[in-house]
């Protein structure tokens, strides 16, 4: 009968995130190595749409901070427009270069409610370097709210940006920054101005506030990781630690129960490990049988005989009762009686068998039969 069973489980971590379990338990071929690669490319299909969903919740919480620092500085160039125009005195020109600026940001803003992220990124990461540009010439210098606001182009890239788009925004901040350099040394930009006016202030209270918000966003984000990971980390050890627990278990058990047990490779018959039990079974030490093999110290009276218990192992996985002969060191055989059963370590296929000798119980039968012969023999 071909079966299988797929368990899928979900256990809160926090408040907001959760672990999803899934396994698969299969009563079928364990050994087609083309059947387990199929279902390994299909649970693989289905863990690729969950990171797909991953991704998406992790460009939501940038789609919140991003909306935030476009919201921010919507608000903070209208301010600026308004002490261009009524606290200090006219400027058309810087009014005009403003007024684009907002209209560009609202449209960096609208783009992002429509799902565009990426472009939204982009034009709110160009639209710094253009300030940086638009407040150098009108200051007179780049060594101002210029270099603050390239600087917080390169900050916004570092944080929603490829590595590949960042590595962009940074080359264009540095290009930006050395033309306006070249023109204030070569005398291209108007004398800079005496003080600080309404609108430098404002310029850089837009840098000030837009840095805290993708400086706190940052935080959280680093926050969030490190928690991940610390929790990550714990429920590791406390794996490794049931793990080692249970090797422990096993271990124990194994050198320790009565009954003669042995790991070894299905494919040549070496030896992998064996208790004190089988030492008796066969004459040899542990230190002797972990050494070789079975092929290699003749346990098995023909290779013919391996064959058919390797057969008989391939065809269902694991056998009962197997009645054998071995060699032991001495020469002699003797007879056993096995269960085993196909395991895999390190992907290659291993046999965990137990052995327990029957020499005596054939001779007592042999025996047993002899005189049923007798009998039979001197009553015919």
């Amino acid at each position: 009968k071909v079966s299988s069973i797929v368990v899928d489980f979900i256990t809160p971590e926090t408040e907001t995130s959760m672990w999803y379990f899934w396994g698969m338990a299969r009563k079928f071929n364990p050994r087609d190595k083309a059947l387990t690669a199929q279902i390994r490319e299909g649970q693989g299909k289905v863990f690729s749409e969950d990171t797909a969903v991953l991704e998406a919740q992790q460009r939501k919480a940038l789609d919140a901070a991003l909306r935030m620092m476009l919201l921010a500085l919507v608000l903070l160039q209208v301010l600026r427009v308004l002490a261009v125009n009524v606290l200090e005195p006219p400027a058309r020109a810087g009014t005009l270069v403003l007024l684009g600026m907002t209209v560009v940001i609202a449209l960096a803003w609208w783009l992002l409610r429509r799902g565009h992220f990426h472009w939204a990124v982009q034009i709110f990461v160009y639209v710094f370097l253009a300030t940086a540009c638009a407040d150098t010439l009108s200051y007179g210098s780049v060594r101002g709210t210029g270099l603050l606001t390239i600087m917080m182009s390169v900050v916004a890239a570092g944080v929603f940006l490829s590595r590949r788009a960042f590595v962009v925004t940074l080359l264009s901040a540095v290009a930006v920054l050395s033309a306006l350099s070249y023109a204030e040394v070569h005398g291209l930009l108007p004398v800079p101005q005496a003080g600080m006016s309404l609108r430098q202030w404002l310029s850089y209270c837009v840098a000030i506030v837009v840095s805290a918000i993708g400086v706190h966003h940052t935080r959280g984000m680093l926050l969030v990781a490190l928690a991940h990971a610390n929790n990550e980390l714990a429920q590791r050890q406390k794996v490794e630690e049931r793990l080692r627990q249970s090797e422990a278990r096993f271990s124990k058990g194994f050198h320790f129960v009565p009954v003669a047990m042995v790991i070894s490779r299905l494919s040549d018959g070496k030896y992998l490990e064996v208790n004190e039990a089988q030492t008796q079974v066969l004459g040899y030490t542990r230190e002797e049988l972990l050494a070789s093999s079975s092929a290699d110290m003749n346990v098995w009276p023909t290779p013919q005989d391996r064959e058919h218990y390797v057969a008989a192992l391939r065809q269902t996985g694991r056998i009962s009762a197997y009645d054998v002969r071995f060699r032991n060191k001495n020469g002699g055989l003797t007879d056993c009686r096995i269960w085993a059963e196909v395991i895999e370590i390190d992907d290659e296929e291993c046999v965990l068998a137990c052995t327990i000798n029957i020499t005596d119980q054939k001779q007592r039968e042999a025996m047993l039969l002899d005189i049923a012969r007798g009998v039979s023999g001197q009553t015919g």
